[in-house]
């Protein structure tokens, strides 16, 4: 940037409406004038500068915010594939664990059964060996006699 000092005089600095330019084409720019129109280039230059990095940061935001929405998309697609298999795999768990119940039922039940047949037995063997005793002692008391 210019010092103010370079700056020209109040009075030194000549504008030009599009009537004047029409006539001075071919004139030379009044002294002071030139250091102003330098200046305003600069400036014309540097708002073209910041509007081309403006520019440029927002495509850079906008491929960020695709790729975010990318990211995004592929995580929800991850999250309901994750979700569809881990459903899956509790439904066959679910299975698996109803069926080895039905095999612990039907094995409880049968040796429930075997309980059942074996007492009757036992209570049957008890009889017979309360029978016997009582014939064995018959037998002892008749051959006692």
């Amino acid at each position: 940037m210019q010092h103010l000092e370079e700056w020209p005089a109040k009075e030194q600095i000549t504008y030009r409406n599009s009537f004047q330019h029409k006539n001075q084409v071919n004139k030379p720019f009044p002294r002071g004038t030139h250091t102003l129109m330098t200046h305003v280039q600069s400036l014309e230059e540097f708002l073209s500068a910041i509007t081309d990095e403006i520019k440029n940061t927002e495509h850079e935001v906008e491929m960020l915010e695709n790729k975010k929405n990318h990211l995004k998309e592929q995580l929800n697609a991850k999250e309901d594939s994750n979700c569809f298999s881990l459903n899956k795999e509790i439904q066959n768990v679910e299975k698996e664990v109803k069926r080895y119940f039905q095999l612990q039922k039907a094995e409880n039940s049968r040796i429930q059964q075997q309980i059942k047949y074996l007492k009757r037995e036992k209570k049957t063997l008890v009889s017979e060996l309360l029978s016997l005793q009582n014939r064995i002692e018959e037998l002892e008391t008749q051959i006692g006699n």
